[in-house]
C-alpha cells in the first residue's frame, strides 16, 4: 500500500482502520464541550512560525493557553513529560487548528502513531503515504504503468491524484529511517510541491540529537531548508533555522533524553538529548503559466547573481550566517558521507536564479572546483559576481590543524609536524583566476573586509558573529623564525596568492 486515503470528511459509511491509539485520549469529532466557547488566538499562525523553528519549553505554555493540550491529549502537558514525537504531534495539531478550515485535504508522510489523523478524521479529508520510496520515484501524478498506486481504506485503486490536490502536507519524524540520498530528496521535494495546492502549507518536524557541541540529524532537514523555495517552485519559506550554536546556547531549548536513530545505515543506539527542528513553507497562489516565452533571468538582466566561494577555515561560517540576512542563500556543499558521483549529477539551476540569490559552497575538490561545477559564473561576469575571503597561509594551516584536532581527525601530531605536510594547500583548493573575483576579503581584516563588501553590493553593514572557532594552545607562538621562514619558502605559491589578494584589497 503506497498512498492511502486514511479518512474522509465526505463519506458517512467509511470504515475506520484499526489503530493502537486509545479512543479515550482522542477527540475525533470536535473539541471538548468545555472548550467550545474558547476564543482561540493566533499563536501558531503561519506568519509567526519563525518562533517554532526548533522545540522550546515556552511552546508548552502556548499549548496550554489555547487548551490545545487538553483538546488533543485530554490532559495538561509540560516539557518535562512529553517526548519529542508527542511534541511534534501537538505542534502540528495546533498549526492545523489555527490555519486550516474544515474540509481541507491533509497528507501525512511516513508511518505514524495516528494521533493527528485520528483527531481530524471526521472534519478533514486525511491521507497518508507510508512507503516513502513512492515519493522518491517518478511524478506521483503520473500513474502510467502503476497498479495499486493510490488506494482507499477499502483497497480500491484511486485512478489519479491531480496536481495541487492537498491543502496541507506534513511529517512528524517521518523520514527518520529513509536513506540519506540527495537524488531521492530532490524527487521527494518535487513531488511534495507538485501535489501541494496553491496557498497550501508543508510542515516537517525532523528530530535531532544533541551530541556534545553538535547536533546529529537526518540530512533531509538541510536539504529541505536549503532547497524548498527556489524560484521555479514558487514557494515561500516561512521560517529560518538559527545558527546551531545559538540553539545549543538557548536556555529555552526543549529536549528529551531518549533513543535516536537517524537512519538504518547511520543508527545511533545510545540515548541522546532529542530536539525537534521544524520547517514550514507555503506554495504561492499567483503562479506563472505552465508555458511562457519569458525566461526568469530576463527580469534581472542588469542585476548580478552572487556566488560565495567559501574557502575552508577562512571565516566562511561567520559570513554564511550574515548572508542569510542579505540573500536567499542556495547551499551546495557535499556531505562527508555523500557519494561524489551522486553529488556531481545534481547541482543548482543557475538559470532559475535572480539577484536575490547567493550560491554558497566550498568547491574544494577536483571535479567540483567552482570553475568546473559552475563554469558559467566565470564566463559571464555581467551576470555573476563571485567573492571570497583568504587568510595568511600560516594562520590558515594552523586553524585547519586545530579544527581537525578538535574533531579528533588527528590526535598524536603537533602543529609543526602537520603544517609542513601538503605545501601550497590554498592553491590546491583555490585553483581559479583571481581577477575573476569581484571581491576578495582578508580574514586578518575580517570586519573591515565585510564592511567593504556590504558597501560594494549596497547592503546594510552588519557585525560579524564569531562561529566555528577551535580552541588553541600556544604552539603557534612558539614556532621559531627559522621554522616560519622555511614554511614560507615551501608555501611560496600560497603566499603569492595571499599577497596579491592583500594588494587588491588595499586598493579598494
Amino acid at each position: 500500500m503506497a498512498i492511502k486515503k486514511f479518512y474522509s470528511s465526505s463519506s458517512e459509511t467509511e470504515t475506520i482502520p484499526n489503530t493502537s491509539v486509545s479512543s479515550e485520549n482522542i477527540s475525533a469529532e470536535s473539541p471538548n464541550d468545555e472548550f467550545s466557547n474558547v476564543n482561540y488566538g493566533n499563536d501558531f499562525s503561519s506568519d509567526k512560525f519563525n518562533e517554532f523553528s526548533y522545540s522550546k519549553k515556552s511552546h508548552f505554555s502556548l499549548f496550554a493557553r489555547n487548551h490545545f493540550d487538553k483538546i488533543f491529549y485530554g490532559e495538561e502537558v509540560g516539557p518535562e513529560r512529553f517526548d519529542i514525537k508527542k511534541y511534534q504531534n501537538l505542534l502540528i495539531f495546533s498549526f492545523i487548528q489555527q490555519n486550516l478550515p474544515e474540509g481541507s485535504r491533509i497528507l501525512e508522510i511516513g508511518s505514524s502513531d495516528d494521533y493527528v489523523l485520528n483527531h481530524f478524521r471526521y472534519r478533514y479529508e486525511c491521507w497518508r503515504v507510508e512507503d516513502l520510496s513512492v515519493l522518491a520515484e517518478k511524478d506521483v501524478t503520473d500513474n502510467t504503468g502503476r497498479k495499486g498506486f493510490l488506494l482507499t481504506e477499502n483497497d480500491k485503486i484511486q485512478k489519479e491524484l491531480p496536481p495541487g490536490y492537498f491543502d496541507f502536507i506534513f511529517s512528524a519524524s517521518g523520514f527518520e529511517y529513509f536513506p540519506e540520498d540527495r537524488s531521492k530528496f530532490r524527487k521527494i521535494l518535487d513531488n511534495i510541491n507538485m501535489i501541494l495546492k496553491s496557498g497550501g502549507y508543508s510542515l516537517h518536524c525532523v528530530p535531532g540529537a544533541v551530541y556534545g557541541i553538535h547536533f546529529i540529524y537526518h540530512k533531509i532537514l538541510n536539504y529541505f531548508y536549503n532547497n524548498s523555495a527556489p524560484l521555479y517552485y514558487n514557494v515561500e519559506q516561512l521560517n529560518r533555522l538559527p545558527n546551531l550554536k545559538k540553539i545549543l546556547e538557548d536556555t529555552d531549548l526543549h529536549y528529551k533524553y531518549e533513543e535516536y536513530k537517524r537512519s538504518e545505515e547511520n543508527a545511533m543506539e545510545t540515548y541522546q538529548n532529542l530536539v525537534s527542528f521544524n520547517i514550514l513553507w507555503k506554495k504561492n497562489i499567483n503562479e506563472l503559466q505552465d508555458r511562457t516565452t519569458t525566461k526568469p533571468d530576463q527580469y534581472f538582466e542588469k542585476q548580478q547573481i552572487y556566488v560565495f566561494h567559501h574557502l575552508m577555515k577562512c571565516g566562511g561560517t561567520s559570513v554564511k550566517e550574515i548572508l542569510q540576512d542579505w540573500f536567499n542563500t542556495e547551499y551546495d556543499y557535499i556531505e562527508a558521507s555523500e557519494n561524489l558521483n551522486t553529488f556531481l549529477k545534481y547541482k543548482l539551476n543557475t538559470g532559475s536564479m535572480n539577484a536575490d540569490n547567493c550560491i554558497v559552497g566550498h568547491f574544494q575538490f577536483e571535479g567540483i572546483h567552482l570553475n568546473q561545477r559552475y563554469p558559467e559564473v566565470f564566463d559571464n561576469p555581467d551576470k555573476y559576481r563571485i567573492f571570497t575571503f583568504v587568510r595568511d597561509p600560516l594562520q590558515f594551516r594552523a586553524s585547519l590543524y586545530y579544527y581537525t584536532r578538535k574533531n579528533e581527525i588527528i590526535k598524536d601530531y603537533n602543529l609543526s609536524q602537520i603544517i609542513m605536510n601538503t605545501p601550497n594547500l590554498i592553491s590546491r583548493v583555490f585553483p581559479c583566476v583571481l581577477d575573476k573575483y569581484f571581491f576578495i576579503g582578508i580574514v586578518e581584516k575580517m570586519q573591515e573586509s565585510f564592511n567593504k563588501l556590504a558597501d560594494n553590493i549596497h547592503k546594510r553593514r552588519l557585525k560579524l558573529p564569531y562561529a566555528n572557532i577551535s580552541e588553541k594552545d600556544d604552539q603557534l607562538s612558539k614556532l621559531s623564525p627559522e621554522f616560519i621562514a622555511e614554511f614560507k619558502k615551501k608555501n611560496y605559491l600560497d603566499y603569492m596568492i595571499y599577497d596579491y589578494c592583500l594588494e587588491k584589497f588595499n586598493k579598494q
